[in-house]
C-alpha cells in the first residue's frame, strides 16, 4: 500500500544496537518489504534487546515487549511523523515508548504497532487488548526524558491518555 512503510521502526534502529544487529540490518534488503522473500530469514532473527527478559514468551512468538503508541495528538499519528521541535508537552511526561506483555500478532520487523484506544487504556493485566505489565504492579514507560518509570496497573485512564499526548 503506498503510504505504508516497508517495515518496523525496531528495523531502522538496528545499526545503533551493537555489532550483532548491524550485521541483521546490513544482510536486510531494505527496499524490498520486511517479509518478501529475501528478507524472510529475519522473521525468526529477532534480537534479544526487542524482548523483555520478564516476557519469555516474546521470545517465541517474535513479537517485541515494546510498543510505540499510535493515534492522533501521540508522537506517532496516523500517516504522518512528527519534528521534536513540535512536541510541546513536558518531555518528563510525555511517553515514547511502552513495554508490555500485549499480543499483538505482528512480528518484531511487521511495521505495525499499537493503537491507542480505550482498552489499552487500563493497564491490567489479561485483556490482549490492553497493554499488561511485564513487572509486578506496572508497565514500563520511556519518557521522551529519557527515563524509564513503572506506571503501575492502577494509573488513572484520563492521566494515561494524558502521558500519551505530544502538545496540551
Amino acid at each position: 500500500n503506498a503510504g505504508t512503510p516497508l517495515y518496523s521502526w525496531r528495523v531502522v534502529i538496528l545499526p545503533y544496537l551493537g555489532p550483532a544487529e548491524q550485521e541483521l540490518h546490513r544482510k536486510l534488503h531494505l527496499h524490498e518489504p520486511w517479509n518478501s522473500p529475501q528478507n524472510r530469514f529475519l522473521l525468526n532473527q529477532m534480537p534479544k534487546v526487542f524482548g523483555s527478559p520478564a516476557d519469555l514468551d516474546s521470545f517465541t512468538t517474535n513479537e517485541s515487549s515494546y510498543h510505540l503508541i499510535v493515534g492522533p495528538n501521540t508522537a506517532f499519528p496516523p500517516g504522518k511523523s512528527v519534528a521534536l521541535a513540535n512536541i510541546t508537552a513536558d518531555p518528563t511526561a510525555t511517553i515514547l515508548l511502552m513495554e508490555g506483555r500485549m499480543r499483538t500478532n505482528k512480528l518484531w520487523c511487521e511495521p505495525a504497532d499499537v493503537v491507542a484506544s480505550p482498552a489499552l487504556f487500563r493497564l491490567a493485566n489479561g485483556s490482549p487488548q490492553q497493554l499488561g505489565g511485564n513487572h509486578a504492579g506496572g508497565v514500563h514507560a520511556l519518557f521522551f526524558d529519557d527515563e524509564v518509570r513503572l506506571l503501575p496497573l492502577d494509573t488513572p485512564r484520563q492521566e494515561l491518555e494524558a502521558m500519551l499526548r505530544i502538545s496540551h
